[in-house]
């Protein structure tokens, strides 16, 4: 499995939309088996979206997201999963260990009543 995230020195980007830099990593399911970091650059949204889609990641582990570019990512057949704060090393571990709803891996101020689901949000406490 490929996953990219947009980081910022060791931890996930605040936004994607401005991240400068993309971490790119490789599983097999049981190891890391590659990792690479490639620059975003300053370009348009498009120019972030093509740059990503090039590192033909199956999911991004973002922070905030605007909604265009999650459409876009969506139709392009990547999973978005946004809202994610941390260190990335330990962001990874708890994506291969399905604990990425772990309140130390949700971003500051977001998501209090609300979590994200296969592509939109619902209220965590009636399930709309």
């Amino acid at each position: 499995m490929r996953i990219a995230i947009p980081v910022w020195g060791e931890r996930v980007s605040p936004v994607f939309d401005t991240a400068s830099q993309l971490l790119v990593v490789d599983h097999d399911g049981l190891e890391e088996t590659a990792r690479l970091r490639l620059e975003l650059g300053d370009g348009s949204l498009t120019d972030r979206l093509e740059r990503l889609r090039g590192s033909h990641p199956q999911v991004l582990l973002c922070g905030a997201i605007s909604r265009r570019l999650v459409d876009w990512l969506d139709n392009a057949g990547i999973e978005v999963i946004p809202f994610l704060a941390g260190n990335i090393d330990e962001l990874l571990v708890a994506f291969h260990e399905n604990r990425l709803s772990d309140p130390q891996f949700t971003m500051p101020g977001c998501c209090s009543r609300k979590r994200w689901r296969r592509g939109r949000f619902r209220n965590s406490r009636t399930g709309d």
